[in-house]
């Protein structure tokens, strides 16, 4: 199937494609004996192979919940431990860079989850960003992202390549904190 795609792209005169590996990663848990799923993410990853700005990127383009887990004062920091492992997990395969979505649904649209409690509350873009940073900074302080910064800053700001900083750090020092502390000084200095 994926070979006559390729040769049907290539009959059409394409000069490259960009072939992505999209990837639900779900959480659930077992509430009054029943499986509810309670958190959805979607996944795009662009290997080596891909060309472009794209090459070893991953995005997290949706991210969805609903509020019944429990207790529920874990919510957010499950939450965010799943989406740190998911990039750690991503850095440990060769990825480079991760991306987040970070627009909130209107109220009444749902990304993944359909029919959610009346109740649910759809953040706001301001406390929205404002979760996703605490969710990077964490990431960041535990030496598990190396730069955290915007999409505009990053395809039409300075260019730095966070690989080429991890490689100059590693000649410095050995260990992955101070590797991404001397990362981020670098990156911080240089804008």
């Amino acid at each position: 199937m994926v070979n006559h795609f390729l040769y049907s792209v290539r009959l059409l005169h394409f000069h490259h494609i960009q072939l992505s590996m999209d990837k639900p990663i779900l959480m659930f848990q077992r509430i009054d004996g029943v499986d509810v799923l309670l958190f959805g993410m979607y996944v795009q990853e662009f290997d080596e192979r891909c060309e472009g700005p794209n090459k070893r990127s991953v995005y997290i383009s949706y991210l969805d919940s609903v509020k019944y887990f429990q207790p529920r004062e874990w919510r957010t920091a499950i939450w965010h431990e799943v989406i740190i492992s998911y990039f750690s997990y991503a850095r440990e395969r060769g990825f480079a860079y991760g991306f987040l979505w970070a627009c909130p649904p209107l109220k009444g649209d749902d990304y993944i989850l359909y029919c959610k409690p009346t109740d649910q509350k759809t953040p706001k873009a301001d406390r929205l960003k404002a979760w996703y940073y605490a969710l990077l900074e964490r990431a960041e302080k535990n030496g598990l992202v190396y730069n955290i910064d915007t999409m505009w800053n990053q395809y039409f700001g300075n260019k730095v390549d966070p690989m080429k900083i991890v490689e100059k750090t590693k000649e410095v020092a050995s260990a992955p904190s101070a590797a991404s502390k001397a990362a981020t000084e670098q990156i911080v200095n240089s804008k």
